[in-house]
C-alpha cells in the first residue's frame, strides 16, 4: 500500500489522523473532519504520481542510445538497457 493510516487512542482523543506515504516516509496528520474518502482518494493519487515520476526517470537514466556496434558491450557493462535505433534500410540491417 502506499498509503498507510494510523490512528490510535491518542489520535482519536485529539481527533486526527495520520498517513505515511510509502515511496517517502513523509507524514501528514489531518483531523477527522478533513479526512474523507474525497482526501483519501487525493493523496492516492499524488503518492502514484510521485512513485511514477521516480520510476520513469530511473528507467530513463537507465537507456543508452547506441548508434555503432562498438558501444553496444560499454552500455551493457554499465547496466544499461540499449536503444540501437533502425533507419529501416536493407544496408543497416545487414
Amino acid at each position: 500500500m502506499p498509503l498507510r493510516i494510523e490512528m490510535g487512542p491518542k489520535d482519536l482523543e485529539k481527533g486526527q489522523v495520520m498517513c505515511v506515504f510509502r515511496h517517502n516516509g513523509e507524514k501528514q496528520t489531518f483531523s477527522l473532519k478533513e479526512f474523507t474518502g474525497d482526501k483519501v482518494n487525493l493523496l492516492l493519487k499524488e503518492a502514484h504520481a510521485a512513485m511514477l515520476a521516480k520510476a520513469t526517470k530511473e528507467r530513463d537514466e537507465g537507456i543508452a542510445v547506441v548508434m555503432q556496434w562498438d558501444e553496444v558491450m560499454p552500455a551493457l557493462n554499465a547496466k544499461k538497457m540499449i536503444l540501437a535505433p533502425w533507419c529501416e534500410t536493407v544496408e543497416s540491417e545487414e
